[in-house]
């Protein structure tokens, strides 16, 4: 293996140097939100140094790490901005429970923790039992969108902080990621990996301040908070943030705010494409768009022709990961390079495939790629043995699985870690394993990835009860919610004799979709009565079902966050329920949450049934809970 990795040098060696190079040029736009005001770069610029003036004076400098938990839009944005720019600014999931949180601030070694004033959330909690300073964000009114002044709550630092803007070799972003190395992980990204990810990718899509990117990835995510946002500063571009990717509210941003490109995983992707064909949309309704970026997951050939159909612009398909600063390489933003099955080649990331010896492979064999760059991080925060396992003379094992063509193009064919890739969302199937394993309920636990329409992959669980304790899927959905974030939730439960173990005493994850596929997908049993009929058709007309039956999962049908909402959407102006999502997380099949919605309605009394004034699916219920009592 070569010794000497390839240089590049970026115009910026770290965040403060971009913004003090951007506020100088014409008052520009850096940020905007839809129905808010715009936000410039010399904005930017400046409240960037009052966050630094007010971190410093609360004792928290270059060195300190500084947790974020704020919900997507603007304040989010100029928040890991101004945070990372003078200190290591860790975003992190607001959808996290309180034990994740407790384990993520301890590893993090967080100074303080940002939330917004008046937004409950269980970090505060966390963070006070840890003694970890809040600090509360409190939007100004009648100045520009997006800026706010800052409360801080716990004690200061005793030690003098090294105060001041962070330098290249400077912590700028910690980001939690589901472990490379079996377990969850922390990776560090300097200052210097932040600004060599965003050169190479204003390189490879030809990013200019023209550009207007519409980020609807969360920022806690290096897919959104590199991928977009730092990518599109660092080109002194603009960014639309909204909250989040909300369906029914695309095109409206697209029409209102014009960006240049947009860039998002398959399954949001997917929802886009179906949205606009629903719509009969064409190119002529996107007319700002030059190209649409995906990463995070693999973009099926079938879509990205869907979307090339329907907008009419390239579509560049990423290979990304967190530890390269979300960036490794992507296809031409040129279209018909004639490499459509390939993930494109770099120029200035170093990419190869190995064997199990660490020895190069030739062009066309299959092994495992390994990458080097300035982008790349240095090693896990928490596990130096391991990241030590995964580098060397620089180059980095990325788990996956592929092969280089004589161009140099690269082609993915599988992954050879653990690791649930669901939409984007990296799900560590042993830490649902021992969660499972904590519930009185359950003997023998293991989860493992199924194949699903939309998000590539998701998670299924199978459960060896203990005998006669009558444990319900229900029962052990809400259970691991209590410990993991949403997206962790096992959308399939199935319950088995035994759990196989194969010769090498592991259980074989790989195989057990097809080993269990027919406990995953029952027969086809018809709905009983009225109301789960009524139920049936609002669930074939939002998934795209020909017929849906009482034991059939919502998730397993096709279903994912976005068709859920829409769901939940369709119930609310049937029934009058306003139902969270985790109703349906719990109770995923027809039969169980006939019976959440029927409990709702007993609850009903015979006044708020005539001042709702519902009919439809709301009156079936009614007769069936009058029938049931």
């Amino acid at each position: 293996m070569t010794e000497h990795p390839r240089r590049i040098v970026p115009k910026f060696s770290c965040i403060q140097e971009l913004l003090e190079s951007a506020q100088r040029t014409a008052d520009r736009t850096a940020l905007l939100s839809p129905g808010r005001q715009t936000l410039t770069y010399s904005d930017l610029h400046g409240h960037a140094e009052m966050i630094r003036m007010f971190l410093n004076s609360h004792g928290i400098g270059r060195k300190d790490r500084v947790a974020i938990v704020l919900p997507d839009g603007l304040e989010m944005a100029v928040t890991v901005t101004g945070v990372a720019a003078c200190c290591g600014c860790a975003p992190l999931n607001p959808g996290y429970t309180s034990p994740e949180y407790s384990l993520l601030l301890k590893d993090l070694n967080a100074s303080a923790v940002v939330v917004f004033a008046g937004a409950p959330s269980p970090v505060m909690d966390v963070a006070r039992g840890q003694g970890i300073a809040i600090i509360e964000l409190i939007p100004q009114t009648g100045s520009s969108t997006g800026l706010f002044r800052m409360d801080f709550y716990g004690r200061r630092k005793k030690a003098l902080p090294q105060i001041g803007y962070s330098h290249a070799g400077d912590t700028a972003f910690l980001l939690p990621i589901s472990g490379r190395t079996g377990q969850s992980e922390i990776v560090p990204l300097t200052q210097a990996n932040v600004m060599a990810a965003a050169y190479l990718m204003e390189k490879s899509m030809q990013l200019t301040e023209q550009d207007r990117c519409l980020n609807v990835m969360p920022l806690f995510h290096s897919h959104g908070l590199i991928g977009a946002l730092m990518s599109s500063l660092y080109s002194f571009g603009s960014v639309v943030c909204p909250p989040g990717y909300l369906s029914h509210l695309f095109k409206g941003w697209v029409d209102d705010l014009s960006p240049s490109w947009f860039s998002a995983s398959p399954s949001i992707h997917l929802s886009v494409a179906e949205n606009g064909e629903r719509d009969n949309g064409s190119a002529k309704d996107f007319p700002s768009l030059r190209m649409i970026r995906s990463s995070s997951a693999l973009l099926p050939p079938a879509l990205r022709d869907r979307l090339e159909r329907l907008f009419r612009v390239p579509v560049i398909d990423a290979y990304s990961m967190t530890e390269a600063a979300h960036h490794i390489c992507c296809t031409s933003v040129q279209a018909g390079d004639g490499k459509s099955a390939s993930v494109g080649k770099s120029e200035d990331i170093e990419v190869a495939v190995i064997d199990d010896q660490w020895d190069f492979v030739p062009f066309g064999q299959n092994g495992e790629i390994v990458i080097r760059g300035a982008n790349v991080m240095r090693g896990y925060e928490t596990n130096p043995d391991a990241s030590a396992d995964l580098f060397s003379l620089s180059w980095f094992r990325t788990g996956d699985e592929g092969y280089l063509d004589e161009q140099g193009y690269l082609y993915l064919t599988g992954c050879s870690k653990e690791i649930i890739n669901r939409g984007g969302q990296k799900v560590l199937p042993a830490e649902i394993d021992e969660v499972l394993l904590g519930h009185p309920g359950v003997q023998q636990a293991i989860s493992f990835s199924v194949p699903h329409v939309r998000l590539g992959e998701t998670v299924c669980s199978a459960v060896v009860p203990v005998p006669k304790r009558g444990v319900t899927e229900s029962e052990l959905r809400e259970y691991v919610a209590e410990f993991l974030a949403a997206y962790k939730v096992p959308q399939q439960i199935i319950f088995v004799d035994e759990i196989p173990v194969g010769s090498e005493g592991k259980s074989p994850r790989a195989e057990l979709a097809g080993k269990w596929k027919p406990l995953l997908e029952p027969g086809f049993v018809p709905p009983e009565h009225g109301g789960h009929a009524a139920l049936a058709r609002i669930w074939q007309e939002v998934l795209g079902k020909k017929q849906v039956g009482l034991n059939d999962n919502f998730f397993a049908l096709g279903g994912d966050t976005i068709l859920a909402a829409e769901f939940l959407s369709r119930i609310r102006q049937e029934t009058g329920f306003e139902l969270p999502p985790e109703r349906l997380i719990y109770n995923p099949t027809l039969a169980t949450f006939y019976d959440v919605l029927a409990n709702c309605s007993s609850e009903y009394d015979d006044m708020r049934r005539h001042v709702l004034g519902v009919k439809g699916l709301f009156s079936v219920l009614s007769g069936k809970a009058k029938e049931d009592s």
